[in-house]
């Protein structure tokens, strides 16, 4: 099963690679033949190939580069030669933290006074590094810090209000491999450390078997029916109490002007399409922070991997609903803001 999952992720990413090489190829022919210069082709392969080093490539070495970490709780049972050493490696890497006007060298120097003056007492040590894991977890205002929680929800927000707006499967699914990929990356930052080689790729190969997912909820939800809510049987208009300009003398109902009412299935399917997206990129994001969180040493078998899955979509399912609102909101602000500019031009 796990092998007949990867022959179809290969083909599937060789499929898009070629559509993808194919259109890039195409659309340098065309300017060429445009603008009669013929370098101007290569140059736009060129500028199209830094854009996918910048994209793509830079922010890979970026992720690997980051020293792989142990863990990023505090076990109740670690002592104080433990805790000294988590201290210590998160003193030395603060980069999460933007460099604007000196505050991660302040707060590095801060840090590690903390530690100097916590020594010989470990609850006092154990606050002094909870308290600096919280500011990766949870952000830090004063630092500039999002917080790893606060990026996983940003991602999700995104993702939803990309993918619920197109309206081309083809475009969801690259759009998803490259938000999912720049959210782990966002989040390996956040954190100063990343996952251990063997959870990295676990995450790619999740990312790209979700992108394949996303590729068939969009064909399945593209042709889908107008959708009528309203449509209640076994109510008669003639006895509706509610009703509307003379339904007396044969007009409309209130209920027959609910049975007709429609939602556009297209709607109706890009809205199911970008919930399901949320969903599964949240997934991606609460595993990676699992994986950042509890260490590679902390999640061995399958029964510790299977509850870190479970706890992963058991959180995406509580938080998706308020990102889904505030996503929606969003949409309907500037989807407003665009007509207002219309009618006002």
């Amino acid at each position: 099963m796990k092998r007949n999952l990867l022959i179809i992720i290969a083909i599937f990413i060789g499929t898009i690679a070629v559509i993808v090489t194919g259109n890039i190829i195409v659309i340098g022919e065309k300017i060429a033949q445009i603008t009669h210069v013929w370098f101007l082709e290569y140059v736009f392969y060129a500028i199209i190939g830094l854009a996918i080093f910048i994209a793509l490539l830079l922010p890979l070495i970026r992720i690997h580069r980051a020293p792989e970490f142990p863990s990023l709780e505090t076990n109740e049972c670690y002592d104080e030669k433990q805790l000294n050493e988590l201290g210590k490696l998160l003193a030395k890497n603060c980069h999460y933290i933007p460099e604007k006007e000196g505050k991660r060298k302040e707060h590095q120097h801060q840090l590690k006074l903390d530690l100097l003056h916590a020594q010989g007492d470990v609850n006092q040590l154990r606050m002094v590094v909870q308290k600096e894991m919280d500011n990766r977890m949870e952000g830090n205002p004063q630092l500039g810090v999002v917080g790893i929680n606060q990026l996983i929800k940003d991602w999700g927000k995104t993702v939803f209000m990309v993918t619920a707006v197109s309206q081309n499967s083809k475009l969801d699914t690259i759009g998803m491999m490259f938000m999912n990929y720049k959210m782990i990356e966002s989040i390996i930052m956040a954190s100063g450390f990343r996952p251990s080689n063997h959870q990295l790729f676990k995450l790619y190969a999740n990312i790209l078997a979700t992108s394949v997912l996303t590729f068939a909820i969009s064909e399945s939800l593209t042709n889908m029916g107008d959708i009528a809510p309203f449509n209640i049987g076994g109510l008669d208009d003639a006895d509706s109490a509610d009703i509307i300009d003379g339904a007396s003398d044969g007009g409309m109902t209130w209920t027959n002007a609910m049975r007709n009412f429609k939602i556009p299935g297209i709607i109706v399917g890009s809205a199911t399409d970008g919930a399901i997206n949320l969903l599964l990129t949240l997934r991606i994001g609460y595993i990676t922070r699992s994986y950042i969180k509890q260490g590679s040493k902390q999640i061995k078998g399958i029964k510790a991997k299977r509850k870190v899955r479970l706890e992963a979509m058991k959180e995406a399912f509580k938080n998706a609903p308020a990102i889904v609102a505030s996503g929606t909101a969003d949409i309907g602000r500037k989807a407003g803001s665009m007509v207002m500019d219309v009618v006002k031009s």
